[in-house]
């Protein structure tokens, strides 16, 4: 598992700063029942189940894999369970780009 390890500064930074940040934007887009994209030079709302739920489940796989790459791979006790929760998060985004386009194709 060493070659995960990062910088204390990253591990702070990266593990857990940006995914607290990723899941507060996404208890926004839950709790508003939207998404906002920003495309084509504007900002375009979705609503739609397909999109809402391909948004979040992205973000959250995202999010995920930032923890689990950062932090996760960085303690001494969790490190074993570092691959593991990396490949949930990418399995996640991955859900999360197929509803989208699925949205999109509806």
């Amino acid at each position: 598992m060493s070659a995960f390890k990062d910088t204390p500064g990253n591990v702070v930074l990266l593990g857990g700063v940006v995914p607290g940040l990723i899941g507060c934007v996404v208890a926004v887009n839950l709790a508003a029942g939207r998404v906002w994209w920003v495309w084509r030079g504007g900002v375009e709302v979705y609503t739609d189940p397909w999109r809402l739920a391909g948004t979040v489940a992205f973000k959250a796989g995202i999010a995920l894999a930032l923890f689990s790459w950062y932090l996760l791979a960085n303690l001494k006790r969790a490190g074993r369970y570092a691959e593991l929760c990396l490949a949930g998060s990418i399995t996640v985004a991955a859900l999360g780009v197929v509803l989208c386009v699925v949205g999109f194709l509806v």
